[in-house]
């Protein structure tokens, strides 16, 4: 029996490398997210940590405290708006790539039907010359008997 060997195996390997390449992107993009995430939690604790802080401390101290606490706010505000803005660029390039990602899919899973459509065919063609050659013994077989 012929063994089936579709012509366009080699492409869909190629695409579905380019399919991994373009996943191990969007889970980097995904780990920098998340890590640009944390360090805006952490930079708002830091500032939330300070307002209590400053809640804390008596009358007398609380206005030497009060001006510490307004130039530190205003570099942090500074810090979380920039963050905030890495966050953002960061997301819409996750977002661009998981919209390639997802179209590379499509793809991959067109020429997989493709290939299974083509692997059904053969299988077919397999068959029925299988079935012609039983059919041509038997009649052969039939004819010497006679």
């Amino acid at each position: 029996m012929k063994r089936f060997e579709w012509r366009l195996q080699r492409v869909l390997d190629v695409k579905k490398k380019l399919e991994r390449a373009k996943q191990a992107e969007v889970a980097e993009l995904r780990a920098k997210v998340e890590d640009k995430r944390r360090e805006l939690v952490a930079e708002e604790e830091r500032l939330w940590q300070l307002l209590t802080d400053l809640a804390a401390v008596s009358d007398a101290e609380r206005v030497q405290s009060q001006a510490f606490f307004a130039s530190v706010r205003g570099g942090s505000d500074s810090r979380i708006a920039r963050l905030k803005n890495g966050l953002e660029k960061l997301e819409v390039q996750r977002q661009e790539k998981m919209s390639e990602l997802l179209e590379l899919r499509q793809k991959n899973e067109a020429m997989e039907r493709l290939r299974e459509k083509s692997m059904t065919s053969f299988l077919e063609e397999q068959n029925k010359a299988e079935q012609n050659e039983i059919d041509e013994i038997a009649s052969m077989g039939f004819v010497r008997n006679s």
